[in-house]
């Protein structure tokens, strides 16, 4: 089910990707005792732009797709509470992804660093970097108290759409003439 749901989601990303490799620690996944991580590899054919125009780039993301705190967080349907919004626990999730782009292409702006919190409740972290034609995502969605105020609340459910604001930002590329082939040059 976890190979299913990451290459869908990868396929969503890169149209046409082929996961090569997919692990997963721990073997037990049940195992709450030590933090899941999966590493994947893969490959993606097509994903140079057809012009030299900048266009938005998609990291494919997986964190939002899983772990505790996005159940809890979906659950957050009122608009305001009287009475303190109990959870089960605390909970959080991180994701780093990297991913190295072909040569010809170069990163032309990232999104901002995204950093926020509500103290005592709730932080939520992205950056996206590029160094050396490699693009790193970092992101941490976190929730810290299992007890939250009706003020809280309402900051948690603003902090949720920041948390779906921030997956949309992209970086921009473009080719790098620098870096094509005679070939590639003459189908630009």
């Amino acid at each position: 089910v976890l190979f299913l749901n990451f290459s869908t989601n990868l396929k969503n990303s890169f149209p046409g990707a082929k996961l090569e490799d997919f692990i997963i620690y721990p073997k037990d996944i049940r195992d709450m005792s030590k933090p899941l991580k999966v590493t994947i590899k893969f490959s993606a054919n097509n994903l140079l732009p057809q012009a030299n125009l900048p266009q938005v780039f998609t990291i494919p993301e997986f964190s939002s797709r899983f772990g505790f705190i996005h159940m809890i967080l979906r659950e957050l349907s009122l608009e305001q509470r009287k009475f303190n919004y109990m959870t089960s626990s605390t909970c959080a999730v991180t994701e780093e992804s990297t991913l190295t782009l072909p040569p010809q292409l170069k990163v032309a702006s990232l999104p901002k660093k995204l950093k926020t919190s509500i103290v005592n409740v709730a932080r939520l972290e992205r950056d996206i970097t590029a160094k050396n034609n490699t693009l790193t995502l970092k992101s941490l969605t976190s929730l810290d108290n299992v007890e939250i105020t009706p003020t809280a609340y309402k900051n948690l459910r603003e902090l949720t759409k920041e948390i779906k604001q921030s997956t949309s930002l992209r970086p921009i590329v473009q080719l790098d003439y620098s870096k094509l082939s005679f070939a590639e040059l003459k189908a630009a």
